[in-house]
């Protein structure tokens, strides 16, 4: 199928990986991008190409020539199947089609939100190979610090971090629920921030943003007011400085101390000893295997192998064991900020 089409170009530097998406619809892939991806000055190290296309007669098209009896199912992102034939990939629910042409040029025809799940695949990918790991945490600055929180979903890091948030002091924020890291750095992953309304109701600043925006409404179709605690909303990275005017986003920083919180009925830290440590870092680093969301390769596969990353996931642990406080800190939701900054005082200095 030839398309003739009057194309620009919209350049994401995500970490040092550019992305060069070329497509009619430049200001919704910028409006939509500008949600979550942080303005980012580092030196290029990887280009890739990226067509895109929303044209649903394209898709159509291209999805019924799509020759299923002999593609292959692979597994990918959780709750996903996708179909792959030679070089072309297509999605379950035919929400988008994937054309590869080598490992830097890509076609997608489809919805921005499968572009999205293109452009962080192929992240991952370029960054691992690079030496980052990928890991199921929060990065956030407070008193010039670097907090990594490490957890699995539900132990409390994004209402941890949202307690930081009141604080009276200026702080960065990096990125949340998850995270590059390699050599004592926490680098920048795009995604929203997603908040249970039970926390955006018990912070003053979230519960005046929720109800004003209507955010909840119009991305999940519900009233703030009488939805249940557990309901969730994704909040764009972009409007984290408007809902807490002491916090900027940044896209990366050192790491001084690793938290692993966790709510209970108590309050109360401890260091955790080697082995336990290296249980819990290894249990929420995501490299090689994503096991929340079962995300595997499929458009970009690594270029080193499982043994080398095993073999660096042992120095990464190694290195961070010996040089950076790693604690858990039990709390509950009715915690102050106030314990919180106590804690961090004292195992920061």
């Amino acid at each position: 199928m030839k398309l003739v089409k009057k194309l620009r170009k919209k350049v994401l530097n995500i970490n040092g990986v550019l992305f060069n998406i070329f497509t009619e619809d430049v200001e919704e892939v910028e409006r939509y991008f500008s949600n979550f991806v942080t303005p980012c000055n580092e030196k290029v190290v990887a280009t890739y190409n990226i067509y895109f296309d929303r044209d649903k007669d394209i898709l159509d098209a291209l999805v019924n020539s799509f020759n299923k009896k002999e593609a292959i199912v692979i597994s990918t992102f959780k709750n996903q199947t996708h179909l792959k034939n030679g070089s072309q990939y297509l999605i379950d629910t035919e929400e988008y089609m994937c054309i590869k042409t080598n490992d830097n040029n890509y076609k997608l025809f489809g919805t921005i939100k499968g572009l999205s799940w293109i452009v962080r695949e192929l992240l991952i990918r370029e960054m691992e190979d690079k030496g980052y790991f990928y890991m199921h945490g929060t990065g956030i600055e407070v008193f010039d610090k670097g907090i990594l929180l490490l957890g699995n979903s539900g132990s409390g890091k994004t209402t941890f971090m949202t307690k930081l948030s009141e604080l009276d002091t200026k702080e960065r924020f990096i990125s949340n629920d998850r995270v590059f890291v390699k050599n004592r750095m926490m680098h920048y992953y795009p995604l929203p921030i997603i908040y249970a309304m039970g926390t955006a109701r018990a912070n003053r600043n979230l519960d005046q943003y929720f109800r004003r925006t209507h955010a909840l409404e119009k991305r999940r179709g519900k009233d703030y007011k009488t939805c249940s605690d557990g309901t969730k909303c994704d909040v764009p990275l972009k409007d984290v400085p408007k809902i807490f005017p002491n916090i900027e986003n940044i896209d990366k920083s050192k790491i001084d101390l690793i938290i692993f919180p966790r709510i209970t009925d108590t309050e109360r830290y401890s260091y955790l000893g080697k082995e336990e440590a290296i249980r819990r870092l290894n249990e929420t680093n995501f490299t090689p295997n994503d096991r929340e969301n079962e995300r595997r390769e499929w458009l970009r596969h690594r270029v080193v192998s499982i043994e080398e990353i095993e073999r660096r996931k042992q120095e990464l642990n190694e290195d961070l064991i010996t040089h950076i406080p790693i604690i858990e800190v039990e709390y509950t939701k009715d915690t102050s900020s106030t314990y919180l900054e106590k804690v961090l005082r004292k195992t920061l200095w």
